[in-house]
């Protein structure tokens, strides 16, 4: 049955990956798009797309719970120890270093795909970052973090649901209709077909994850908690497995990051689009920087912008919802510390661009 159970993971793990990095290099969805396409043109379409996976991941995980076909009550994200300072703190480094590098953790692994060489540094130091928030020397931080400022939910259960004693279909019905609702009154936006079916299909990806995970590969024989798409674990484990043979912790999650790169790599082969790139060497700095954070980030914040910003919201965690939050509100930084440099060439400069930022604010005011 061993055989099997892992067989099973890995089949469903490469499949999904494949598709996932397929869609993702021909559609170009990504979530640091949202923020940084909203912010600097007014944007929206990568929104609508992200909205959409929502709705859809929500929509199928709720009945997927409510029938009993899998326990997400037992994933990661539904753990009873909820950590405040980690998915604030985790999540704004990520949201930053996102920006930085250039894409988020699904997108970065579709540009090394195509051949873009520097979004492999970024995914080196991502792996660097992560690495060593996971088991090396930043670990002893991440956990002190964690511990400084977590709290236990009574229920057992990180749901919204279970916090606030609420039947499960309350929230899951009350996210989906304020979505669909926003959605269908922005119908007319001139959104991109190409991007709400991404949006759609990543959505029903992450439906599938948890059904391979929680269903389709248990066994007897095997207590393995459920999961779906993810990145940031399963690349601190790729690594591990790399550097030192260490026994994977999520099978599934090292094949769906191999399935993303070579997905993303057929698809830039079949559409003639795959050509090695190399970075410009004036944004070398920034995006090693930036894939470093992301890796630090995605770890103290429990997941990255796929895993805590997807598969984690589609259980409606509400460490999720906080993470979302911070990773977000990270980009939105990261977008206007990058306008601020390239406006005064001072990208490393953090005080000058905060004092920008506070005289803008001032200015704003007295208006």
């Amino acid at each position: 049955m061993d055989n099997e159970f892992n067989l099973l993971l890995v089949a469903g793990g490469l499949i999904i990956g494949l598709l996932f990095g397929a869609l993702t290099q021909r559609s170009r969805y990504c979530m640091a798009a949202v923020v940084s396409n909203l912010v600097l043109i007014g944007d929206r379409r990568q929104l609508h797309a992200w909205l959409v996976t929502i709705l859809i991941a929500v929509s199928g995980v709720y009945f997927l719970e409510s029938g009993g076909v899998v326990a997400i009550d037992q994933s990661a994200y539904r753990q009873a120890s909820i950590s405040v300072v980690g998915g604030l703190l985790g999540g704004l480094i990520f949201g930053i270093g996102a920006i930085f590098a250039g894409g988020c953790i699904g997108r970065i692994l579709t540009l090394t795909g195509e051949g873009n060489l520097g979004a492999l540094l970024a995914l080196l130091t991502l792996a660097f970052g992560a690495t060593a928030s996971y088991v090396g020397f930043i670990e002893p931080t991440r956990l002190w973090l964690d511990r400084s400022l977590s709290f236990e939910a009574t229920s057992g259960d990180a749901a919204v649901s279970s916090l606030l004693q609420l039947p499960l279909w309350l929230p899951a019905t009350l996210v989906v209709g304020l979505i669909a609702t926003y959605l269908y009154r922005k119908r007319g936006y001139g959104n991109s077909p190409q991007l709400l079916f991404a949006g759609a299909t990543v959505g029903l990806l992450v439906v599938a994850g948890w059904l391979v995970t929680g269903h389709i590969a248990t066994d007897e024989f095997n207590d393995t908690a459920p999961r779906s798409l993810g990145f940031a674990g399963p690349v601190a484990s790729s690594t591990l497995l790399l550097g030192i043979g260490s026994q994977p912790a999520s099978l599934f999650g090292i094949c769906m990051v191999s399935g993303t790169v070579l997905g993303s790599f057929l698809s830039a082969v079949i559409n003639k689009s795959f050509r090695l790139t190399p970075p410009d060497p004036a944004s070398i700095a920034r995006i090693l920087a930036g894939g470093f954070m992301m890796g630090v980030g995605a770890i103290c914040a429990g997941g990255c912008n796929i895993g805590q910003g997807v598969s984690g919201l589609s259980t409606l965690s509400f460490e999720s919802m906080i993470a979302v939050a911070a990773i977000f509100s990270g980009m939105f930084i990261g977008v206007k510390w990058l306008q601020f440099a390239e406006q005064h060439g001072a990208l490393w400069k953090l005080p000058q661009f905060l004092q920008l930022r506070q005289q803008e604010s001032d200015n704003q005011q007295l208006v």
